[in-house]
């Protein structure tokens, strides 16, 4: 099912064998970092995994959860028990925003099609008005 009302193409399915509902999106990538950052967390503490899928399970049974019908989304569930986490004292999970523990994260390469000097931000940015010819051209 393709979901009309996202700001990013968005294919939802039902895996068959697990029954994982997945969305899919192609080429957005804020949602890799989003989704890089869910992944270090749960890897950190189990316990923010189980909170977040009861969490969304019993959203989904009020029908309180749903970017798409005007409801929250999926991921400010998940930030906000992020939140909750990182609030109590102790802290059960660490501010991954923190330079130390950033430094030791796992880095991944995003590669862009194009060099970063040659996107139109970055050229209004600088005032630089002439368009740069595409080298992949």
């Amino acid at each position: 099912m393709l979901v009309p009302a996202s700001r990013i193409p968005i294919l939802k399915f039902t895996e068959k064998e697990t029954g994982l509902e997945v969305d899919f999106n192609v080429n957005n990538i804020l949602a890799i970092h989003n989704s890089d950052l869910i992944f270090v967390y749960s890897q950190l503490d189990q316990r923010f995994h189980i909170m977040c899928m009861f969490l969304k399970h019993w959203a989904k049974q009020v029908d309180i959860i749903g970017a798409a019908y005007g409801y929250l989304s999926s991921y400010a569930l998940t930030l906000m028990v992020i939140s909750f986490l990182q609030s109590r004292s102790p802290p059960v999970l660490p501010c991954l925003q923190d330079k130390k523990l950033r430094d030791r994260q796992h880095k991944r390469l995003v590669y862009y099609p194009l060099p970063i000097d040659l996107l139109e931000s970055k050229r209004r940015r600088n005032g630089n008005s002439n368009k740069a010819k595409d080298p992949c051209r």
